[in-house]
């Protein structure tokens, strides 16, 4: 599906994991077959740090998946009321 390991870290709320991937240039808007990127990964699960530091490595705030759904919608589907504000100061 063209997962990237730092979408599972993204994912998975794995911060450490997610720092060192960045530290190695993981590319913070790859996108796997569906269109998710690492934020759309971090913004549905809450996972506010890691959405923190996709947002100051320039990660596309306002991507859009195969089905047209950004990282905001995602966040916001799922009550992550933090993440949502967090996305909202950045331009979502």
């Amino acid at each position: 599906n063209g997962a990237t390991p730092l979408m599972f870290a993204a994912q998975n709320g794995h911060t450490e994991i997610f720092k060192l991937l960045l530290s190695k240039r993981a590319e913070v808007d790859a996108k796997g077959s569906d269109g998710w990127t690492p934020l759309m990964y971090a913004a549905r699960d809450g996972h506010t740090k890691i959405v923190q530091l996709l947002l100051s490595n320039q990660a596309e705030v306002n991507a859009i998946n195969i089905h047209g759904v950004t990282p905001l919608m995602l966040a916001a589907e799922n009550g992550h009321t933090e993440t949502v504000q967090l996305l909202l100061s950045n331009g979502a």
